[in-house]
């Protein structure tokens, strides 16, 4: 935002330009470990933010355990991994035309599409070296 000193009202701002499209609210949240208690915190999130798309990373969650869920949003994809971890998670009515995945050297990258855009998620590990394989789906 630009600032202005004609309206003081505002705090000095401008105030904001409307979009020239629809826009879509995306969040993506290195998680740490998802536990029952940080999916009630991630629901009340994107349902108060409008969230579409919710991108976790270390989610900390391997096969044993059961799938994660956040309330009002739908799991798309998901790398289930004890140490690392990622997931998306949608709105139930957002049309997914497709969902991808690699993992080589744990490098999670879950790509979904759909009508819009593509919404690409990364991971990297500490300590293990970038190499991005795309996945199946992936557009430029």
């Amino acid at each position: 935002m630009q600032r202005s000193s004609t309206n003081p009202t505002n705090h000095g701002l401008q105030p904001k330009r409307p979009f020239s499209g629809p826009t879509m609210t995306m969040i993506s949240i290195n998680i740490e470990g998802l536990t029952p208690e940080k999916e009630n915190i991630l629901a009340e999130l994107c349902k108060t933010s409008g969230c579409k798309v919710l991108c976790l990373q270390e989610t900390h969650r391997d096969t044993n355990h059961r799938r994660p869920k956040i309330s009002g949003m739908r799991l798309v994809v998901e790398r289930p991994h004890s140490k690392y971890g990622s997931a998306i998670f949608t709105k139930p009515d957002l049309d997914i035309i497709s969902t991808g995945i690699t993992d080589k050297n744990n490098i999670e990258i879950m790509t979904i599409d759909i009508k819009q855009c593509t919404v690409t998620s990364i991971y990297k590990p500490p300590n293990e070296s970038f190499e991005f394989e795309e996945p199946e789906n992936y557009r430029e």
